[in-house]
């Protein structure tokens, strides 16, 4: 058995079915939708899918199943909350007769995944410079949180990009980071025109609408956007490299802001 393999055994990793991650916000329980070995003195890229209310990991290997280049460690880490047959991220108000996410909640979740992410990118020997935040609706809505300026920092580093499929929106500004919407035109729940509008108002950023005439899902259409979106940002990586280093050079992270 190699070092790293060895490595990965020792922190709960088998192929297929759940596994439990020690993290700064406490154990978390995650799947392995894909795990590439290094390629030469190219670290892994990391992805981390975020399911939807109501489910749980499994929901990420079908509904955010991408096309990507490796290496890649693509891990989906399973939500704090029971809810029915399966989880949530953060608690929800009605008081405004919308559901919204109560803040506290909110942000404790915010900081779990943040842990989660720098937990993994550790034991996997991610690259740590380019950790990818992927999720589908109330996943996608923790995700577009992570996009905005008061969202909790990873360990080293903001997350190289975001992209979110059904996820709400609410008071959303400009990003920090490159971000891809995938939106329903046929949403019961989100406006896609009004998002639409939102974004062609933000000052020149890495941002990609990709709309289907669809309802509250993810359509082949947003995977492949996304997937093309994503391709040519994560094969364009540095081969080695260290945060010290990164922060020396004021080099972009993995996913440049613009193409």
């Amino acid at each position: 058995m190699t070092r790293r393999l060895w490595k990965r055994w020792r922190t709960g990793w088998r192929p297929g079915g759940l596994h439990r991650l020690p993290t700064a916000a406490g154990p978390v329980r995650y799947r392995v939708v894909r795990a590439d070995s290094s390629d030469g003195g190219l670290a892994p890229a990391l992805i981390v899918g975020l399911h939807g209310f109501g489910s749980d990991e499994r929901q990420v290997a079908t509904m955010l199943a991408l096309d990507l280049p490796g290496p890649l460690i693509y891990l989906a880490p399973r939500a704090s909350y029971r809810e029915g047959t399966g989880y949530s991220w953060f608690n929800v108000s009605l008081v405004s007769g919308e559901p919204e996410p109560v803040p506290a909640s909110l942000g404790a979740a915010l900081r779990r995944v943040a842990a989660f992410s720098d937990a993994a990118a550790h034991a996997w020997g991610a690259d740590r410079l380019c950790t990818v935040l992927v999720g589908y609706s109330q996943g996608g809505t923790l995700a577009l949180a992570a996009s905005q300026h008061e969202a909790p920092a990873l360990e080293t580093r903001p997350y190289a990009a975001i992209a979110t499929v059904s996820g709400g929106v609410g008071t959303l500004a400009p990003p920090r980071v490159p971000l891809f919407l995938g939106v329903g035109t046929l949403d019961p729940l989100h406006d896609a025109g009004a998002l639409a509008q939102r974004v062609a108002t933000w000052p020149k950023s890495d941002v990609m609408l990709s709309e289907a005439a669809a309802p509250h899902v993810v359509t082949a259409r947003h995977r492949a956007d996304l997937s093309a979106w994503l391709q040519p940002r994560l094969a364009d990586r540095p081969r080695t490299r260290t945060p010290r280093q990164h922060e020396a050079s004021g080099a972009a992270v993995c996913v440049p802001t613009r193409r």
